[in-house]
């Protein structure tokens, strides 16, 4: 690591301290003075040449290309401006935190320091935030390795890193993926995902309608996680959806698929849910 001083300041570095001295400042009432300064970080580590040396190319440009496309960037982002600072701090933090929290290529933990699991209800809420910041880049980036590397051919969709067996598997996430694939469509007028992993959707749609999750009753029933291990539970699944942007036929029903809203999934007609498979006309291919 390194750190430097752009401008005409006066500065002096205490090496038994390990820090910069800036000073003396001059600075007259009403008049706020501004330092800028840089902290650059080698990764992974290398030599301390190198990274003197890169050090010394941005003190002579004041890092001005840099700052540029910084600026340029959080430009095309969203923010608001509220009098609420509760508002203000949470949206702030989420805009300038998500971003670095989520790596180039869509991988991020839903966890804190050496967790490393990656679930998909985690990132899809995730992603949720990324696209209300405005982060549209980041936010397919990361749909695209949920839709690639996190859910099964079969639609098992992945838990802590791993496809669990069937009696362990939540379907809630599925609904998760499904509302934040509508909300990135509905900001960024992009379906090409939905479109593209059309069946892959569609197998997950589908996977809670198998009989091997139905008992007696005709319910779904799947083991959900708890504190102290797993504990049965039974989750009412509709037998006849009228609409992904409709109501069960029950309206009192809350569709597992679809704790908020559904999309569409590729298709923007009706469609429907008989038994356990969906009529041709649920998802037009395009």
């Amino acid at each position: 690591m390194a750190c430097a001083v752009i401008g005409t300041t006066p500065t002096q570095i205490d090496e038994s301290q390990g820090c910069i001295r800036l000073g003396p400042i001059a600075i007259a009432p009403g008049v706020t003075v501004d330092l800028d300064t840089l902290f650059l970080v080698q990764i992974p580590a290398g030599g301390p040449d190198d990274l003197l040396k890169r050090m010394q190319v941005l003190q002579a440009s004041s890092a001005a290309p840099e700052r540029a496309t910084t600026r340029a960037k959080w430009a095309a982002t969203s923010f608001i401006s509220t009098k609420d600072q509760t508002v203000q701090e949470l949206f702030d933090k989420a805009r300038l935190g998500l971003p670095g929290m989520i790596a180039a290529d869509g991988t991020m933990d839903a966890g804190i320091f050496e967790y490393g699991a990656q679930w998909v209800r985690d990132t899809s809420n995730t992603v949720i935030g990324a696209i209300h910041t405005g982060q549209f880049e980041l936010a397919r980036n990361t749909l695209e390795r949920v839709l690639t590397r996190m859910i099964s051919k079969e639609g098992v969709t992945m838990i802590a890193n791993a496809f669990d067996p069937p009696e362990r598997e939540q379907f809630d996430q599925m609904g998760e993926l499904l509302h934040v694939l509508k909300s990135y469509r509905d900001w960024t007028g992009d379906d090409s995902l939905i479109r593209q992993h059309r069946d892959l959707l569609l197998a997950a749609i589908e996977r809670p309608l198998h009989e091997r999750f139905r008992d007696e009753t005709g319910w779904s029933t799947t083991a959900a996680s708890s504190g102290n291990g797993c504990s049965t539970t039974r989750t009412n699944w509709p037998t006849r959806l009228t609409s992904f942007r409709g109501s069960a036929t029950q309206p009192t029903w809350r569709p597992l698929w679809a704790p908020r809203t559904a999309p569409g999934v590729g298709g923007r007609g009706r469609s429907h849910v008989e038994g356990n498979a969906f009529t041709s006309d649920a998802c037009p291919r395009p």
